[in-house]
């Protein structure tokens, strides 16, 4: 199928994805080729837990993750590695839950010779292999362009490594933590400049969300460039050189000014701009950030507070003056803020044209109205952690169909062997499970399994 073709169907219907892929950024970028109607064959191996996305440890010690209080992406519902009801612990991890919808999970030991003919029937039957392993990785496995190239010359091989596959960082293996900080990003997002605030300790990495959304779009461009060729294509996209690219403005001051950005904190250079208490216990869901730009905006602000005889003082007559006396600005504005709750002051300050909001907590985003009123969390019952509900699609596209996630609720390990192997390849069920038996193939992890290739 063209992927320019009119017809009201999944735009990526009928292109198939072998997804080779670890961590975020690559099986993340499958789920959405998969949503656009690919059909995302990800291939995972019993021997290897593989890059975190299924564990950080092929066999997860209970204690351990009963102990973690601050749940996040590492850890499993109810901090429990297995359900209630012995629900395998590879199937719960909430890394993986969190992308792997529209997704084809299979298993196969390529690294021996049984299992990488079969490896090879699958290229040949994929538009696009898609992977983001440390750049020695695939070759290592003998997976190289030259390779892959000469089983099906119109694969279309996307590999994006951390750092490139050339160059002194060739052979670096990357995480969000440390390719945000080889390119400056950690050192930007500092809060202060003292020595203990030199990097920022936030686990927000931008790299893999744009790494994720970046890959598809490469993959839809090579797909349109093979209807005119009829070739297939190596494309290379380091995630370092994905996350600079949407960062302008630290490289472009350097660049045009000589100038490193100072720590901002949360402040800004040319407005007055703060996170500040509000009515209640100061936790994490009692503050409000206000930006105060020009004399509209202060005006603004000042009616909206009732015009308190504070606001006639000089020191903030002028926008150069709130800015040098920020910090008694702050002791005046803070005062307000803890008398109304941080959905009041948005408001009251918003009516008056003063940007204003509240800071809201994961809890507070879930239930946010124009989140719900958008559609945007989607609820998926998955066998194995149950019924949740899911981060939604980035953006909606007119005209456009997508699948539906709650349809194709996050992979478990080897869910789909039996459609990869015995509809897809053709193996009989005598062939199908001497792959069991010999455990190239599985549903769990092999014993002496290791956490990583």
């Amino acid at each position: 199928m063209k992927v320019k073709s009119k017809k009201k169907d999944y735009p990526l219907k009928g292109i198939r994805v072998l997804g080779f892929t670890q961590s975020w950024t690559g099986p993340y970028a499958g789920m959405l080729l998969g949503d656009l109607g690919a059909e995302h064959l990800r291939v995972e191996q019993i021997q290897y837990a593989g890059g975190m996305t299924r564990g950080i440890m092929p066999f997860p010690m209970e204690d351990y993750f009963a102990n973690i209080k601050d749940g996040g992406i590492f850890q499993y519902p109810d901090r429990k590695c297995t359900g209630p009801n012995g629900e395998y612990h590879m199937n719960r991890f909430s890394f993986g839950n969190a992308h792997l919808q529209n997704t084809y999970g299979f298993t196969l030991d390529f690294q021996r010779p049984k299992g990488m003919e079969l490896f090879k029937e699958l290229i040949k039957k994929s538009d696009i292999f898609l992977e983001n392993n440390t750049p020695t990785t695939a070759p290592k496995l003998g997976l190289t362009w030259e390779f892959l190239h000469e089983i099906n010359p119109k694969l279309i091989v996307i590999r994006s490594p951390a750092f490139g596959l050339s160059g002194p960082h060739y052979n670096w293996k990357g995480f969000g933590s440390n390719i945000e900080a080889g390119v400056g990003h950690t050192h930007a997002l500092r809060y202060s400049d003292d020595p203990e605030d030199t990097i920022s300790t936030l686990e927000t990495y931008t790299m893999d969300n744009v790494g994720a959304h970046t890959l598809p779009t490469a993959a839809m461009m090579g797909l349109m460039q093979r209807e005119k060729t009829g070739e297939g294509m190596l494309i290379e996209i380091p995630q370092a050189e994905g996350v600079l690219d949407v960062l302008p403005i630290y490289w472009m001051d350097y660049l045009i000014n000589g100038r490193i950005q100072p720590a901002w904190s949360n402040r800004h250079p040319s407005a007055v701009q703060g996170c500040y208490p509000t009515r209640g216990d100061n936790s994490a869901e009692d503050w409000a950030v206000i930006t105060i730009y020009n004399d509209e905006d202060w005006n603004g602000f000042c009616a909206a507070i009732g015009n308190p005889a504070w606001c006639k003082d000089p020191k903030f007559s002028d926008a150069v003056s709130r800015l040098k006396n920020q910090d008694e600005l702050d002791e005046h504005i803070s005062a307000w803020t803890k008398q109304h709750d941080c959905y009041a002051i948005m408001h009251m300050l918003q009516a008056h044209g003063v940007p204003a909001g509240p800071v809201l907590t994961e809890k507070m985003v879930y239930e946010d109205r124009n989140m719900l009123e958008h559609d945007f969390f989607i609820e998926e019952t998955q066998k194995w952690c149950g019924t949740h509900k899911y981060t939604g699609y980035t953006g909606k596209i007119r005209n456009t169909p997508r699948k539906n996630r709650a349809d194709m609720p996050p992979t478990g390990l080897g869910e789909y062997n039996e459609y990869v192997f015995k509809k897809i390849l053709g193996l009989s069920d005598a062939e199908y499970q001497e792959l069991v038996d010999e455990e190239y193939i599985g549903t769990e992890m092999a014993s002496g399994a290791k956490a990583s290739i």
